[in-house]
């Protein structure tokens, strides 16, 4: 890359040649690793020497075999269902995330 090197752990940036000022590099994770991220293409302005995303050291992470995890909650039937559902999503983010999850959408 034209710009400084991020140091991708497990992976590497391959890069195509600089074109209008800018040089677009793709994320590229070793075999038993995939990227984290929601994107894998990250621009560098070539003038500046400088990424427009910066590519996250640790982007490139084990893949694991999906963890299944259980919570319960008890549901009433009153006016403050929303809240407990905010808080339910909030208590299974917090358990999946402590257990190595990098992202969910509840």
């Amino acid at each position: 890359p034209l710009c400084p090197d991020s140091a991708v752990t497990h992976g590497a940036l391959v890069c195509r040649p600089a074109a209008d000022g800018r040089q677009s590099c793709d994320l590229v994770c070793r075999r038993g690793y995939r990227n984290s991220l929601p994107v894998s293409s990250f621009p560098c302005v070539t003038e500046s020497r400088r990424w427009d995303d910066k590519p996250l050291r640790g982007a490139c992470q084990i893949s694991q075999p999906l963890q299944s995890v259980s919570s319960s909650q008890l549901w009433t039937s009153s006016s403050s269902s929303c809240s407990q559902i905010s808080s339910l999503q909030s208590l299974l983010f917090n358990m999946m995330t402590s257990r190595g999850l990098c992202s969910a959408q509840v």
